[in-house]
């Protein structure tokens, strides 16, 4: 009398659950419908999944250690940690759009959107969440002048933060930032005549 097959229905295998029994093929055996924790459903044959050395997902596993290697992937994942750890995110509620829950649509955007290694992901909003109309691959320069506090001055008939009047003027932001506490003007901070006057600290943000 042969030998009933196994009901693998709800049965699980790391990340696989058996879905249902999907008839047998020659040389492979019984074959199942099995669903992957990651959302996928996959064929296989009920033997492949079986033992301590069997198929244990339907290869997503793989697929994330290829997205591990992706350059945008680390900014995902310090993005998710500042999110979750940081006391200045965290702490104000920013959040992370379920859109970029997953790794790929996050490295989709990036790659689709100017990401260069060396460049940052900035929040054009400092105050609103990481979502793909929220966010921008920045210099250095370019996210120090979008940080929560930003010493703004009037230069040239138009609001500036320091940092960029600095760079206009050709000189050194740390030492027109030492002139200004020693009591001196703007203009006199940045060595030049152009008709300049501070408006003082301007705090963006909370």
């Amino acid at each position: 009398m042969a030998k009933a097959a196994r009901n693998l229905t709800g049965e699980r295998f790391g990340k696989l659950v058996g879905i249902k029994d999907v008839g047998s093929e020659y040389g492979r055996g019984r074959l199942w419908r099995f669903r992957c924790d990651c959302g996928k459903e996959v064929t296989l044959p009920a033997f492949m999944v079986s033992g301590s050395r069997g198929h244990r997902s339907c290869g997503c596993g793989k697929r994330t250690g290829d997205l591990k290697r992706s350059p945008p992937y680390r900014h995902w994942k310090a993005m998710r940690q500042r999110c979750t750890s940081h006391r200045h995110y965290a702490g104000r509620g920013i959040q992370v759009c379920a859109e970029w829950a997953d790794p790929l649509a996050f490295i989709e955007w990036a790659l689709a959107n100017g990401f260069e290694v060396g460049l940052s992901l900035d929040r054009i909003d400092n105050d609103g969440d990481y979502t793909p109309d929220n966010c921008r691959w920045a210099t250095a320069k370019q996210q120090s002048v979008n940080k929560r506090v930003t010493v703004m001055v009037e230069w040239r008939g138009r609001p500036l933060a320091l940092i960029e009047a600095c760079a206009e003027a050709g000189v050194n932001y740390w030492t027109v930032r030492s002139r200004l506490k020693a009591g001196k003007s703007l203009e006199q901070a940045l060595g030049t005549d152009g008709a300049a006057i501070s408006k003082g600290p301007v705090l963006r943000g909370k």
